[in-house]
């Protein structure tokens, strides 16, 4: 039970920087991403709840991004001083299974520094190994267990005002040492929130702005999926806000930042078809009301969704659905309790194509006593769902502390040092060291050894499935193909057999890809004589390098970390300056027009359609870790990019004035400059 509710909302806080000497700043977890944006946007949504709680309570909050990433001990030292001269009365931590060995690091930092601070730890890590992580982490004080939005309250209220707050031992939640340090005390659960229209609207404004917010729109999910944690954490107990309060809180973000884009924060967000449809309903005439249509994502189960609420769903502004689908094995999924059968997640996929939903279909692979038809079957799957227009993911099976599969499991477990769940991370050595010496606290990172299939293998099934996403217009055009010679392939063995020979390559450093594109590239082939249009070559070579522009630009963050810049605007340099060649983009030259295949395509008129046939020079470019774009070059322009390297602004446009006049060599140079082709540095020299 809840021992008291909070009224209100956060549309009274002024949106003004708080001072140094706040009460209490709060750290969302802090591994250490490879994507620079990463680090912007990793903030879950529990802490700005918790802000907003706080504040109504008239406590000042703050909430601290770390800078840079947590890679030795001068920059854990770094951050922590950043931190402390913020002046924090408290320090909270919410902590996830990827970021418990960065959380606890940094913690140490901080209390060798300032030890007569309280550091707080929530989150699903900290409560489920709330006993464990007390007895072998002096650094941390209290944490607080489960839906902590009203005992965070009684906590700070306690360790600020002391004698006129409530006592530790009445704060539902809380795990701590008593004064003797002998004995960690463990108080009742704090319970669920039931009415999650009390909480105030998150304090969005604590964090960077953003094109996309998150709504917490409700919690706990009445599933017994045996690998996951959140039906512990949230209870099994489904809630959700109301349909007018989901909605004024869309209208709050609007008016103040002008959002029009959210994504429903909820595990199991389609339980309740009644209420969905209600608030599709509503959604639906508040645009008619106000003139502004809002889109939205959520996630759901394929079981969960009809072809009816989907319509719905796509007219009130639902644009993508993430469904875990985790194996197409059917023993697998009674096995794991997930129960979907894969025929009707199938007719999901084509339902929500039809309609312009984007579908996310999240498999994964490692579970205990899988077998090598089972991973077949799963493949099968993984090449069924994308052919019908999902985009696919797999990661390789964590070990969560206090499932099922990890009780089972957890005496078998052993540690490599790679996490295929966590590729958009690295460790440090002393991190890693904190890992292999202590599977309990970090159960996430081992995984149990398979007879049916070596871990190298299954980790290049997971980089491989992840890396089809990036091939959505190939898959397109062999859909129908696909489909029916997917039954007939074991293709676990192939990729067995394929990735073997690539590893021998030392000089291919990523594999996967490599396999990929030619297995692709070979399937095109055995298609063409069968009478696939040969344009789908060009297809594929155009998302092969868009592909490997943006690993290209991926490597460069991880062996030179930085913000992902692109160097100095073009309006702010002169002729004296130099430019670098980022690296991050390629040339290609293609039979057809790629733009006009794509657009043809799309309308369904490919058939008989005059579709432009010649020599096109293209150049690709990354944007960022997840986006590349390409542009058709005429001959000027593919002549000066030939010839394109580290120079002087002059040297440029020397070289272009052998093609082109010098408003055309302005223009293109901005272009590059735009696209991250090249960065520009200022004279060394001046």
């Amino acid at each position: 039970m809840v021992k008291k509710k909070i009224t209100g909302n956060s549309q009274t806080i002024r949106k003004n920087k708080i001072p140094q000497g706040i009460d209490i700043l709060l750290i969302p977890p802090i591994s250490n991403p490879i994507y620079t944006h990463y680090i912007e946007k990793f903030m879950p949504l529990g802490l700005l709840a918790l802000a907003a709680s706080l504040r109504l309570n008239n406590y000042s909050v703050q909430i601290y991004q770390p800078w840079k990433r947590l890679l030795n001990q001068n920059n854990y030292q770094q951050v922590a001083l950043d931190i402390l001269h913020i002046h924090p009365k408290i320090i909270g931590f919410s902590t996830w299974c990827i970021s418990y060995p960065t959380s606890l690091k940094l913690a140490q930092t901080l209390k060798s520094l300032k030890p007569e601070i309280p550091i707080v730890f929530g989150g699903p890590q900290a409560s489920i190994l709330d006993r464990e992580t007390l007895s072998q982490y002096s650094c941390v004080d209290y944490i607080l267990r489960g839906e902590a939005d009203n005992s965070i309250v009684d906590l700070v209220g306690n360790l600020i005002n002391g004698i006129n707050s409530k006592d530790l031992k009445e704060i539902p939640g809380l795990t701590y040492r008593i004064p003797s340090r002998n004995k960690i005390k463990r108080n009742e659960d704090t319970g669920y929130i039931a009415d999650m229209d009390t909480l105030p609207i998150p304090a969005y404004d604590l964090i960077p702005l953003s094109k996309v917010i998150k709504l917490d729109v409700g919690r706990g999910c009445p599933f017994k999926c045996t690998f996951c944690t959140t039906s512990s954490y949230f209870s099994k107990s489904y809630r959700v806000k109301s349909v007018s309060r989901i909605i004024r809180e869309m209208n709050y973000c609007f008016k103040k930042n002008g959002i029009t884009s959210f994504g429903f924060a909820h595990d199991m967000f389609t339980l309740n078809k009644k209420f969905v449809f209600d608030l599709c309903e509503s959604l639906k005439q508040h645009y008619r009301n106000i003139g502004q249509k809002y889109i939205w994502s959520c996630s759901a189960r394929p079981d969960c969704v009809t072809d009816e609420l989907l319509k719905e769903m796509k007219e009130a502004g639902c644009t993508d659905i993430f469904f875990g689908i985790e194996s197409g094995s059917d023993r697998i999924q009674k096995k794991i309790k997930k129960n979907l059968k894969l025929p009707d997640t199938y007719k999901v996929a084509e339902t929500c194509s039809k309609l312009g939903i984007r579908m996310v279909a999240s498999f994964m692979a490692g579970f205990p006593g899988e077998t090598r038809e089972d991973l077949n079957d799963t493949i099968k799957a993984i090449l069924e769902i994308s052919v019908r227009g999902a985009k696919p993911q797999m990661s390789l099976l964590s070990f969560l502390p206090d499932t099922p599969l990890h009780k089972a499991c957890k005496d078998k477990l052993k540690y490599d040092g790679r996490y295929s769940d966590f590729s958009a991370y690295i460790y440090s050595e002393d991190e890693q060291k904190m890992i292999k010496n202590n599977p309990t606290l970090f159960s996430s990172f081992y995984y149990l050894p398979l007879e049916a299939a070596t871990r190298d293998n299954l980790l290049s099934l997971s980089r491989m499935v992840n890396d089809l996403r990036d091939f959505p217009n190939t898959i397109n055009m062999i859909a129908d193909y696909l489909k029916k010679d997917v039954k007939k392939v074991s293709f676990f063995e192939i990729l067995e057999d394929q990735i073997q020979k690539y590893r021998k390559d030392k000089k291919s450093g990523y594999p996967e890809l490599f396999c990929l594109v030619e297995g692709l590239c070979d399937y095109i082939a055995f298609l063409e004589e069968k009478g696939l249009p040969v344009y789908v070559r060009d297809i594929l070579l155009m998302e092969a390098v868009k592909k490997s522009v943006r690993t290209k630009f991926i490597w460069k963050q991880i062996n030179k970390p930085g913000n992902g810049s692109t160097g100095k605007s073009y309006d702010k340099i002169d002729t004296k300056d130099h430019l670098v060649s980022t690296g991050n983009w390629g040339l290609i030259s293609t039979n057809y027009k790629i733009s006009s295949i794509l657009a043809k395509h799309k309308e369904g008129n490919l058939s008989g359609a005059r579709l432009h046939y010649g020599k096109f020079k293209y150049l690709v470019a990354a944007c960022s870790e997840k986006k590349s774009i390409f542009i058709k070059l005429n001959e000027k322009q593919n002549k000066v990019m030939e010839k394109l390297g580290n120079m002087s602004i002059v040297d440029f446009i020397n070289i272009g004035r052998k093609f082109m006049d010098d408003r055309e060599i302005r223009k293109f140079l901005r272009k590059l400059v735009r696209m991250g082709v090249i960065e520009v540095e200022s004279n060394k020299s001046e």
